[in-house]
């Protein structure tokens, strides 16, 4: 191994502040371009959290555990999943109203 490479048996010296915290809302990161629109990304609630190695982007990063909502794409055959804080992105309270009151409106139909 080279110097300037971080093995993943190397624990990690400083870790720094998650950028969530549990209870937070959140939703992946939006797919751009023309597949947008179909494919909606899921989203939830954080309910944990680890710092863990990623194989991937070959340094500690850390990784949520989130309960998705119900309208998640994925809910269909999982209630929970992992996200690395890369992949995720806050649901800012105007966000999170306009979805609840685009469901209202849709039931009161």
């Amino acid at each position: 191994m080279e110097d300037n490479q971080i093995s993943n048996s190397e624990e990690p010296q400083n870790i720094p502040d998650p950028r969530f915290k549990i209870g937070t809302k959140v939703r992946w990161n939006s797919v751009s371009g023309d597949y947008a629109s179909a494919y909606p990304t899921d989203r939830g609630v954080i309910r944990g959290m680890r710092y863990v190695w990623s194989e991937d982007l070959q340094d500690w990063q850390y990784e949520y555990f989130i309960a998705l909502d119900r309208d998640s794409p994925s809910r269909q055959w999982t209630q929970f999943d992992w996200g690395w804080q890369e992949d995720l992105e806050a649901l800012l309270i105007s966000d999170s109203q306009m979805i609840d009151k685009s469901k209202e409106e849709t039931s009161n139909d």
